[in-house]
């Protein structure tokens, strides 16, 4: 992942927050976000707890991300998952009504550090009411080879957005690729916070369908 490293603070930086920004006016100011990294360790990118969205959002630089060490992809998701329903209900005992959320997971690899138990992610992660959680996985191919719709769907992730690498690809044109993807789903980010899900859902969920992330009109 260290070669798209910096092509990933500056779409964070320079595409998703300015989209977010210039996204349905009445939607902004109740938008709150938060990260993590999860190299052998999983840590979050900002101190404080999440952060309201504002025109000076703390923009990424490489002391808050940087990739390193051995990927805790599992353990990621277990506290991502964590952080967030622990926001979404203080949210809701303050106001009443639960906020909706979307997870969103970027990953070039496989899981190299315990929990190892894809099944044991799923447990925790199949509770989360799809009406308010949306699971989107970014996946970015580098030298680690996999699956990257199965390691997503094993997860309980049911978007998945797919860059695949072309044999003979040069750093500078990785890059450029994870680039284009990131403004896919910037776009797709800025639709889906602008237009609620509550009362769309049967509340049976498909695995191994999507909710339509990456393809609402």
């Amino acid at each position: 992942m260290d070669v798209v490293e910096a092509a990933l603070r500056d779409s964070f930086n320079d595409i998703i927050m300015p989209g977010l920004l210039g996204g349905a006016a009445s939607q902004v100011g109740a938008i709150r976000y938060n990260g993590l990294k999860f190299g052998t360790t999983v840590t979050p990118l900002w101190k404080g707890g999440f952060k309201r969205l504002t025109k000076d959002f703390p923009r990424l630089t490489p002391t808050e991300y940087s990739t390193s060490g051995s990927t805790s992809l599992h353990k990621g998701v277990l506290d991502l998952v964590t952080m967030v329903t622990s926001q979404a209900l203080q949210v809701a005992d303050r106001t009443g009504t639960y906020p909706e959320c979307v997870l969103v997971v970027l990953s070039d690899g496989k899981n190299r550090q315990p929990p190892f138990d894809a099944a044991e992610v799923l447990k925790v992660t199949e509770t989360l009411h799809p009406e308010l959680f949306t699971l989107v996985f970014i996946s970015f191919e580098t030298s680690e080879i996999v699956d990257a719709k199965e390691v997503a769907r094993s997860l309980g992730f049911r978007d998945v957005l797919e860059s695949k690498g072309k044999p003979g690809e040069t750093p500078e044109q990785q890059q450029k690729r994870f680039r284009n993807v990131m403004k896919v789903f910037s776009e797709q980010l800025v639709k889906r916070v602008s237009v609620s899900r509550v009362g769309t859902s049967s509340g049976k969920v498909d695995p191994n369908q999507s909710t339509g992330f990456f393809d609402q009109p």
